[in-house]
């Protein structure tokens, strides 16, 4: 839920992040470090986890995933949360029923509200891919995430002092009018 006079920032960016699979060169950092020409890219394209390590709970009100071209986007996923890493609850779940789409040639882009319970404080997220990919050109095997963000409530007005771009611009620090 979004409050009147509250900021909000990606409390994803610069998180510790792991996976199931990596390649080379596409480590899962590089899908929390706020540069879209940077990707975390799984190794294959069976079942993958993307988990983040946000430092300490933090209450999430949404997300927006950039996904990799050609065809790397989940076309099933599901983003959980746990405050202890163990106990997880599944902040909002994605299906498509069309098995390809133009968009996904060049990549795409899912944003979404939590609201209800699933808006709440989480310490680990995980990304949770599975299903077949829409792969528009058939040849990549991997799913490929540029960049995985979390939307959050700032403790402080000052959270974006300091950076700079492209940093500054992935702080998306604004104010909510509703």
């Amino acid at each position: 839920a979004f409050y009147r006079n509250t900021t909000y920032v990606n409390v994803a960016y610069a998180a510790k992040a792991s996976a199931t699979t990596q390649l080379a060169g596409h480590g899962a950092s590089a899908a929390t470090d706020g540069d879209v020409r940077t990707s975390w890219m799984s190794a294959d394209d069976g079942n993958q986890l993307l988990e983040l390590d946000l430092g300490r709970p933090r209450l999430l009100t949404g997300y927006r995933i950039a996904w990799e071209g050609c065809g790397r986007a989940a076309t099933s996923y599901a983003l959980t949360g746990s405050v202890d890493g163990v106990v997880r609850a599944t902040l909002d779940s994605v299906r498509y029923t069309s098995p390809r789409s133009p968009l996904d040639a060049t990549g795409r882009e899912d944003t979404a509200l939590l609201q209800g319970d699933a808006s709440r404080p989480v310490r680990f997220v995980q990304l949770v891919m599975s299903g077949r990919r829409a792969s528009a050109l058939g040849l990549c095997d991997q799913y490929g995430v540029r960049e995985l963000e979390l939307f959050g409530v700032s403790e402080h007005a000052g959270e974006c002092e300091g950076f700079e771009f492209p940093q500054l611009v992935v702080c998306l620090l604004y104010t909510s009018d509703a």
